[in-house]
């Protein structure tokens, strides 16, 4: 029995209270003693637990074999371990000896060796053999030439000496000679010899020498080249002489750094060539300042600054002055000089010329940081200026010196440009498009001569400040520019416009009055503007149709003018990503440009879209109202037939409109004519609108289909150039459209600009609605 068998007969005993309890419970008690002697008969009868034992045995006595087996192989690897180490430690010590031996082996046969190069370099001493006597010399650099046995095994009764000693002196000897033979070499300009000597020093161990001698030869070449460039008097009055004479200076150096680093590279190793650079961008910096202080002094840059800082541009400083704008850089509030003083031309080629100086300098800074990350191995992704260009003194001259000469020249011939193109400005004769039987936008819209000359002068001075390679000139030359454009060019005519309002009624016509004959274009160049030969305000008389002219020709020319500046922007800026390598100076120069450009267009549009209003309500806005009324005069839409070939209305506005407009089409530049009939539309639907709204109650049916007629010919003809326009008149065609239903549903699934009490207000124009 098991324990808890045992706690329940127990509990059972302790519940017994009489004997029949008592009889029950050794009854169950004998019972259960029956039952496991029963099952303790059948499991000794089955004989399990003898086999399961016979097993266990039997895996016993297989584990002990086991055991003992691998108790034997452990002994056994255990000894073969044992000699293995033994085995190895004899090898290594095996290979030591024959380490010892071959490395003894090999010493032997280089201090063989080293006795046999000593003794050649001896006799080709004595042979004068110069060159297998550095060769020689190379290899025994390579040898071992001191130590006990050396000192006593290789000198000779022919070279008594210590290796060594005798080595360092031969090499001195080897030294003064290359350098004296290289330095005659050089005199002859003899290449080749140049080229051999130049290859013997490394053999010798003198690699600095050979660098020393190279650069000293490439030095006096740049310097008699440079004497050779500048020393040409009778070239120097030529405009262009000096940045002519600085390419040829810097296109030497960089050739010959191109050409010789291959050499260098051979001999040397590459690495050296930065060395080079440095020794030739000293020499380099000394003759380019000669050529820049040259430059600077014969061209009298110090005296023609003097000069422009005199001059007060007397045309435009009224202007300036008015609005409290501040004054470009190199034209300030100066004392008045007469015009005469100053040549504009030598000033434009003096800043063309500057330019062309700059961008040369430019090229080379770019063309020695390109090299230099080459031979340092440094990424090409971001160039910049290597330290020997930005420890120059000729490039702290170009910065301290020749970009603020530059940024006065280049300032000062844009606005003296202006002031001249406006003293001797021209305008086109407006009669002769006018007259033109086609009512088209004319191809070439008349603009006054004075724009053309700027915005070509502008362009000029923006390439040339581009082309300077010179990040911050071009932002100051931009912003010069953008001062000029807004304090005195786009002022002035402003000015101009305002002063030449047209007076109220006034007709575009052909002038009444005799006028200038008109003159032959002058072909676009830069000395265009100073061969003109009148004064084009002489050219507005007082008569009203004279004056209206300029003012078309003045809209026309701010109109333009912007659109020629954009595109000068354009083109201008497609240059700046290969002048401007480093960094990130091409982006920012084409945000700046950029936003100089935009905020030019904006103001032009905002004078155009201001003077437009103005010539809309000083000549058209009556002329418009009469016009309408004049073509409704007497047309009645309470009808009780309708003849579909009466269009009265139409052949008279058609007639009315085109007489009106047609003057305008022609002469108005097409951006300036869509700004004006978008607002003579904006007018029109307006009055349109208010004639619908008039005709309550004497509207019929048949007089709804002739209403839309004579609209839809009236909205055609206004819209006919520019479709867009039709959306204007929305309104009008929605009452129009409600005036032709015959019941409110058909007004459903439609998109609506009139609001619900409009629909409702045009459904009671006609009277034969309820």
């Amino acid at each position: 029995m098991d324990q808890v068998e045992c706690q329940k007969y127990e509990r059972l005993l302790g519940r017994v209270t009489n004997s029949v309890q008592l009889e029950k419970f050794v009854h169950a008690i004998e019972s259960a003693e029956a039952q496991l002697r029963d099952e303790l008969d059948d499991y000794i009868d089955s004989r399990n637990h003898v086999q399961e034992s016979k097993k266990i045995e039997l895996a016993r006595t297989e584990l002990s074999t086991t055991l003992n087996n691998s108790s034997n192989l452990v002994n056994l690897l255990s000894n073969a371990g044992s000699l293995a180490s033994k085995i190895t430690a004899r090898v290594r010590l095996l290979d030591a000896e024959r380490a010892r031996v071959s490395e003894t082996s090999e010493y032997v046969a280089k201090v063989k060796e080293l006795k046999t190069s000593v003794l050649a370099v001896n006799a080709a001493f004595e042979q004068h053999d110069w060159e297998s006597a550095a060769r020689t010399i190379g290899t025994i650099r390579t040898l071992p030439r001191s130590g006990e046995f050396i000192n006593a095994v290789v000198p000779s009764t022919d070279v008594p000496e210590v290796p060594q000693v005798v080595v360092d002196k031969w090499i001195d000897q080897l030294t003064d000679l290359f350098s004296s033979e290289f330095s005659k070499a050089a005199e002859a300009r003899d290449v080749p010899r140049l080229t051999k000597l130049f290859s013997l020093f490394p053999l010798i161990g003198k690699e600095a020498k050979g660098l020393d001698c190279y650069s000293i030869f490439i030095c006096n070449i740049i310097a008699s080249q440079s004497r050779l460039i500048i020393t040409n008097q009778s070239q120097q009055d030529i405009v262009g002489f000096y940045p002519a004479a600085l390419m040829k200076l810097l296109e030497i150096v960089s050739t010959m750094i191109n050409q010789h680093s291959h050499v260098i590279a051979k001999y040397y190793g590459l690495s050296h060539m930065t060395g080079i650079i440095e020794r030739v961008e000293r020499e380099t910096d000394s003759q380019a300042g000669l050529i820049g202080d040259t430059f600077y002094d014969h061209r009298h840059f110090a005296r023609t600054i003097d000069e422009i800082q005199l001059y007060s541009f007397p045309l435009l400083s009224n202007n300036s002055q008015s609005r409290n704008s501040p004054s470009p850089r190199g034209s300030g509030e100066y004392k008045r000089m007469s015009e005469e003083g100053i040549s504009v031309v030598m000033i434009g080629d003096l800043a063309t010329e500057l330019s062309s100086f700059l961008h040369y300098w430019s090229l080379y800074c770019k063309f020695i940081a390109v090299k230099w990350n080459e031979y340092k191995g440094i990424d090409q992704e971001e160039l910049k200026l290597p330290t020997p260009i930005l420890e120059s003194k000729f490039f702290k001259k170009i910065q301290g010196k020749f970009l603020p000469t530059f940024e006065v020249f280049s300032t000062f011939y844009v606005r003296r440009s202006l002031e001249q193109a406006f003293q001797i400005e021209e305008f086109p004769d407006l009669n002769v498009y006018i007259k033109q039987l086609k009512s088209t936008s004319p191809e070439s819209p008349p603009v006054s001569s004075a724009m053309e000359d700027f915005i070509m002068v502008v362009s000029t001075a923006l390439k040339q400040a581009i082309e300077t390679g010179q990040p911050v000139t071009v932002k100051n030359i931009i912003n010069n520019v953008k001062k000029i454009l807004e304090s005195d060019y786009i002022m002035t005519l402003h000015k101009r416009l305002k002063d030449l309002h047209p007076r109220s009624g006034a007709v575009l016509q052909a002038s009444t009055t005799a006028s200038a004959a008109p003159q032959p274009k002058q072909q676009n160049t830069v000395g265009s503007i100073f061969m003109r030969g009148a004064n084009a305000l002489n050219q507005i008389a007082a008569g009203e149709d004279t004056r209206l002219h300029t003012f078309i020709i003045l809209l026309n020319t701010v109109s333009l003018g912007s659109i020629y500046f954009d595109k000068i922007i354009k083109q201008n800026t497609s240059l700046l990503a290969t002048n401007y390598p480093f960094g990130s100076d091409a982006t920012k120069l084409e945000t700046i440009i950029s936003s100089v450009n935009d905020q030019f267009k904006k103001r032009s549009q905002g004078i155009l879209d201001e003077q437009v209003q103005i010539l809309f309500n000083q000549v058209l806005k009556n002329k418009l109202k009469i016009l309408l009324t004049d073509c409704f005069k007497d047309v009645d839409y309470l009808i009780s037939s309708y003849d579909e070939d009466d269009n009265v209305v139409t052949r008279r506005f058609v007639q009315s409109w085109n007489a009106l407009i047609s003057p305008y089409l022609k002469t108005l530049d097409s951006h300036v004519y869509d700004t004006l009939i978008t607002t003579i539309v904006s007018t029109l639907s307006n009055l349109l609108e208010r004639k619908l709204w008039s005709l309550e109650k004497i509207i019929n049916e048949l007089g709804s289909i002739k209403l839309e007629r004579d609209f839809s010919g009236l909205i055609g003809e206004i819209t006919h150039n520019k479709y867009s326009l039709r959306d204007k008149f929305l309104r009008v065609t929605q009452i129009i459209m409600i005036l032709g239903f015959d019941d409110e549903e058909d007004e459903i699934d439609m998109n609506w600009v009139l609001t619900p009490s409009e629909r409702q207000k045009a459904r009671s124009l006609r009277v034969d609605r309820k």
